[in-house]
């Protein structure tokens, strides 16, 4: 029994869809699969820029890098303390 009359699942459940309507989530899918194969290329192949040559709010990038290291070693030792009591 379905608690809600006349109601029904859109896509590919739907029994009055045509079949464009069934086949565009697999189209979607593959469509977004052969997009990423072309920009697959890894994690190697980045490139990364100085970051002593550039200034956030005054700061050198490198610097703010580091201060934000500093600052999540400062929150597992918070968290690290929290857990054991």
């Amino acid at each position: 029994m379905n608690a809600y009359p006349g109601w029904q699942l859109p896509g590919l459940y739907a029994a009055n869809s045509s079949s464009l309507e069934r086949l565009l989530p697999l189209l979607t899918l593959l469509g977004a699969a052969s997009a990423l194969a072309d920009e697959a290329g890894g994690e190697a192949s980045l490139k990364l820029p100085d970051l002593s040559q550039v200034t956030f709010l005054g700061i050198d990038g490198h610097k703010l890098l580091l201060f934000g290291i500093v600052i999540c070693i400062f929150g597992l030792g918070f968290g690290w303390r929290s857990i054991r009591g």
